[in-house]
């Protein structure tokens, strides 16, 4: 996923992410799985370029 935002948002938008990311999943049959995700962040700056390819 590649999102523009300004610097004082990014840590906000990741925390929600993350949170959504390890909400548990109801099946049909009424069983529980739990999720999870690693999720990572680079910002043009740190990895000197505007390419999402880079």
């Amino acid at each position: 996923m590649v999102l523009q935002l300004p610097a004082a948002r990014r840590e906000q938008r990741l925390t929600q992410l993350i949170r959504m990311l390890h909400t548990p999943v109801v099946l049909d049959d009424g069983r529980t799985v739990d999720v999870a995700a690693s999720v990572g962040a680079a910002t043009p700056d740190a990895v000197s370029t505007r390419d999402p390819s880079a």
